[in-house]
C-alpha cells in the first residue's frame, strides 16, 4: 500500500469557505452540493460556482475519472485563496490539463496515471501560485509536472508526491519536475524509475528533502542514460537563473549509470549570467559519474553534503575522474565540511577539479576524504585518509557513529563582521552561506558564537547584512553556523539517533508534540484533507474550523527513502482520537425545594458521549462528578441535598477526544419547613384508676 505522509486523526465537520463533491457512484441530484448528491463525473464540475477558499471532494471511482480539466482560478497562493480538489483514497486520474491562465488551484491526493499518455501536467504550461500535494504520479510517457523554461511560472509548491516509472518504454525515461520560473517549492517527493529528477530554470526556488531511488530506465540492458539529480542551463530568453537557489537534505541514491550526475549545472549559452546556489545537507550514494559539475556557473555555497561510493558504475571510465568539476570561468565557488568516501576514480584523484578560469576564486577547506585521494592544497583543516565510520555504509545508512573522526571538525560557515549587543542587526563575511526564506518558507536557524539559536528574518546580500528575528549579543569574530552543522557531512552525530516521533491532542488549538523538534523543519495540518499553512516552530498548533484534521510531521534532514512501501519521508506519528466536543452553554442551576437543584443546558454538539455533571460547596474549586448523562441530554436533577445549602455546578459535553465545560452556576435550596402547630388537644390523666378529661 502506497504511504505518502503521516497521519493523525481527528473528527468534526466541514471548515473551508464551501465544500463540493464529486462521486462516480452518488444517485442523487448530482448538484455537487452533499456526498449524496455529489456531481458524478470531474466534467460535471461547475466551476463558475467556486470560489477561492472552496474545496471539491472526489471519492474513489470503480474506473478512472479521466481527465482533470481546470476551469476557473483561485484568488490567491494561500489556504484560503486556492481552488482545492481533495482525491479520498487516491481517486484515479490521466492527467490534469487546460492549466495555463487558471492560477491558485491545489490538486491534492490522486493517483495520476495514462500510460502510453502525455506528462502528467503537460508541458510548457504557465501557472502561478498551484498546490500539487501527496499524489502519485506513475507511467507516464510524457513526465511529471513540467512548466515551461521560458516563461516564469511561480509561487508554486509541489510536495509529498510519488513519481515512479516515467518514459516512452522501458529504455527511455521522462523528467520528473521541470520549474521554469522563480519562488517555486519541490519538498518532501520520492523519485522512481525515469529520467531527471529535477530541471531547474528561475531564481529563489527551493528544492529539498527529496528522496530518489534507482531510476535509470536502462539499466537491466547495459546502456548507460544521461540522468542527473538537478540539471539547468541558461535560455536564450527571460527568465534565467541570475540570483539564489537552495538544494538541501536531498538524498539520491542508485543513479548507477556511467552518465549518471547529482549535478550538472551550465550557463552554455552565455551572457546570461547564470549564477547563484546554497547547496548543503545532501547525501548521494552510489552516483554513477561525478557529483557535480559546474560549466560558468559561480556563487556557490556547498557545505555539509557526503557523498558516498560514486562512480558505482559497472564499466571501467578513465574521464571525469573528480566529484566536483569546476570548468571554464565558474566563479567564487565555496565548499566546507563535505564528506568524500570512495567517491572517485581512480581513488587518487582530488575531488575537486577546478579550472584556471575558477581557481583564483575558489575556496575549499574542513572537507573529509576517505578513499577517494586528497584535497592538495585545498584547505588545511581536512581530514584525509580516515574511515568516516557511518553507521552502516552498505545499505545506505551513512550516520555517524560515536567514534567517528568527523563529529565537531566542522568549521563555521563565516564570521560576526563587528559586535552587537540585544541587536537584531548583524553583519557577516559572508552572508551568502544563508537564506531568509525568500517569502516562502522559513528562514535559517543560526547561531552566533555561543548564543541560542535564532532565525533569519532578512537578509540583504549586497551588505551582507541578516537581520535577526529577536534580539541577540555577539563579539567581533564570533562563529556563525547553521542548526546541524556541528560535524562533517550531511548527519551530524546524535546520540539519540534520527528517528521522529509526536502525538496529536484534539482541542482549541489542536496540537502535535514531537520527540525532538531539532529533527523536525515543520508540521502541516490538514482540515478536511486540505493542506494548511506550513508551522515551522513549537508549539505546533492549529485551530480548526469545525473539520476533520490531520497533522503531518515533516523530517528537517535528509532520508534514505530506498523502499517505497515502508518508511513514508512524512513521519508517523500516533493517534490522537476525536475531536472533543463544543462547549455546552446557557447553563443554569435552579433550587426546587429544600432538597432538590434542577440544571439545564443547551446542547451544542452533535459528536458528545455524553454530559458529566459537577458540584461543589465552594465557587472555582472543590468539584467532584456527580452525575453522567447520556448523549442530547440537556438536564439533570440533583436530589437528596441538603436544605438551607448553596451548591455550585457546571457541565461538560464529553468524548474519546476531551471535553470542553460550561460556565459555573449556583442555586441555595430552602431552609428546612418546621412541622406546623396543633389545631386542638386532648390529654388523658389516669390516677389511681380513675379517669379524668380535661
Amino acid at each position: 500500500m502506497l504511504k505518502l505522509a503521516a497521519i493523525l486523526l481527528l473528527c468534526a465537520t466541514t471548515a473551508q469557505a464551501a465544500t463540493w463533491y464529486v462521486d462516480s457512484g452518488a444517485s442523487g441530484a448530482n448538484d455537487g452540493t452533499s456526498a449524496g448528491d455529489a456531481w458524478e463525473t470531474l466534467g460535471d464540475i461547475v466551476w463558475g460556482s467556486l470560489s477561492g477558499g472552496d474545496d471539491v471532494q472526489v471519492a474513489d471511482a470503480v474506473s478512472t475519472y479521466g481527465t482533470l480539466t481546470i476551469g476557473a482560478s483561485g484568488s490567491a497562493a494561500t489556504v484560503a485563496g486556492r481552488i482545492w480538489l481533495i482525491g479520498t483514497d487516491l481517486p484515479l486520474i490521466t492527467s490534469i490539463s487546460n492549466t495555463s491562465g487558471y492560477d491558485y488551484v491545489g490538486v491534492v491526493g490522486f493517483e495520476i496515471t495514462a500510460g502510453s499518455g502525455a506528462a502528467s501536467f503537460g508541458s510548457n504550461q504557465i501557472i502561478h501560485g498551484w498546490y500539487i500535494g501527496d499524489n502519485y504520479i506513475h507511467n507516464h510517457a510524457g513526465g511529471g509536472f513540467q512548466w515551461d523554461r521560458d516563461v516564469g511560472s511561480d509561487y508554486n509548491i509541489v510536495r509529498g508526491n510519488r513519481f515512479q516509472d516515467l518514459g516512452t518504454s522501458s529504455t527511455t525515461g521522462a523528467n520528473h519536475i521541470v520549474f521554469g520560473g522563480d519562488y517555486n517549492i519541490a519538498d518532501y517527493n520520492t523519485f522512481g524509475e525515469g529520467s531527471d529528477r529535477m530541471r531547474l530554470f528561475g531564481e529563489f526556488c527551493i528544492y529539498r528533502n527529496n528522496s530518489a531511488g534507482s531510476m535509470q530506465k536502462a539499466d537491466l540492458n547495459g546502456s548507460d542514460p544521461h540522468i542527473d539529480f538537478i540539471q539547468t542551463w541558461s535560455q536564450s530568453s527571460a527568465p534565467n537563473w541570475t540570483d539564489k537557489c537552495l538544494v538541501e537534505n536531498n538524498f539520491d541514491y542508485e543513479n548507477n549509470t556511467g552518465n549518471g550526475h547529482g549535478w550538472i549545472i551550465q550557463d552554455n549559452v552565455g551572457g546570461f549570467s547564470l549564477q547563484g546556489l546554497i547547496v548543503r545537507g545532501n547525501i548521494h550514494f552510489h552516483e554513477g559519474s561525478q557529483y557535480a559539475e559546474f560549466l560558468d556557473f559561480s556563487e556557490v555555497r556547498g557545505y555539509n553534503n557526503t557523498i558516498c561510493e560514486g562512480r558505482w558504475s559497472q564499466r571501467p571510465l578513465t574521464w571525469q575522474d573528480d566529484s566536483v568539476w569546476l570548468r571554464n570561468s565558474s566563479e567564487n565557488h565555496t565548499w566546507i565540511n563535505n564528506s568524500f568516501t570512495d567517491s572517485n576514480r581512480p581513488t587518487s584523484a582530488n575531488p575537486f577539479e577546478v579550472s584556471s578560469g575558477s581557481a583564483a576564486t575558489f575556496t575549499a577547506d574542513y572537507n573529509h576524504v576517505f578513499e577517494s585521494g586528497d584535497f592538495g592544497s585545498y584547505g588545511s583543516n581536512n581530514i584525509e585518509g580516515v574511515d568516516p565510520l557511518f553507521v552502516d555504509q552498505t545499505n545506505g545508512d551513512l550516520e555517524l557513529t560515536v567514534s567517528s573522526t568527523l563529529i565537531a571538525a566542522a568549521g563555521p560557515m563565516t564570521t560576526a563582521d563587528g559586535s552587537g549587543s540585544s541587536s537584531v542587526n548583524l553583519v557577516v563575511d559572508d552572508a551568502d552561506f544563508f537564506m531568509d526564506g525568500w517569502t516562502i518558507v522559513e528562514g535559517d536557524l543560526i547561531k552566533i558564537g555561543s548564543g541560542s539559536w535564532v532565525r533569519i528574518s532578512s537578509i540583504d546580500y549586497g551588505t551582507e547584512a541578516i537581520t535577526l528575528a529577536s534580539a541577540q549579543s555577539w563579539s567581533d569574530e564570533d562563529d556563525v553556523v547553521v542548526l546541524g552543522v556541528d560535524d562533517m557531512g550531511a548527519l551530524e552525530y546524535r546520540a539519540g539517533g534520527y528517528a521522529v516521533s509526536g502525538s496529536l491532542a484534539a482541542g482549541s488549538p489542536n496540537v502535535v508534540t514531537v520527540n525532538d523538534s531539532d529533527l523536525v523543519r515543520m508540521v502541516i495540518f490538514y482540515e478536511d484533507g486540505v493542506p494548511q499553512e506550513p508551522d515551522y516552530d513549537t508549539p505546533y498548533q492549529f485551530t480548526d474550523g469545525g473539520g476533520t484534521v490531520t497533522a503531518n510531521i515533516y523530517r528537517r534532514y535528509a532520508f534514505n527513502e530506498l523502499d517505497f512501501d515502508t518508511d513514508p519521508l512524512v513521519v508517523a506519528a500516533t493517534t490522537g482520537g476525536v475531536a472533543a466536543p463544543n462547549a455546552p452553554t446557557g447553563f443554569s442551576a435552579t433550587k426546587d425545594g429544600n432538597d432538590t437543584i434542577d440544571t439545564a443546558w443547551t446542547d451544542n454538539s452533535g459528536d458528545e458521549d455524553g454530559f458529566k455533571v459537577y458540584r461543589s460547596l465552594t465557587s472555582g474549586s472543590g468539584f467532584s462528578l456527580v452525575e453522567t448523562t447520556a448523549a442530547d441530554a440537556v438536564a439533570w436533577k440533583d436530589t437528596g441535598l441538603n436544605p438551607s445549602t448553596t451548591y455550585y455546578y457546571y457541565v461538560a459535553a464529553f468524548n474519546t477526544g476531551g471535553a470542553n465545560n460550561s460556565s459555573e452556576d449556583s442555586a441555595t435550596t430552602d431552609p428546612l419547613e418546621p412541622p406546623p402547630p396543633p389545631t386542638g388537644r386532648h390529654i388523658r390523666f389516669q390516677i389511681r384508676g380513675d379517669i379524668i378529661w380535661r
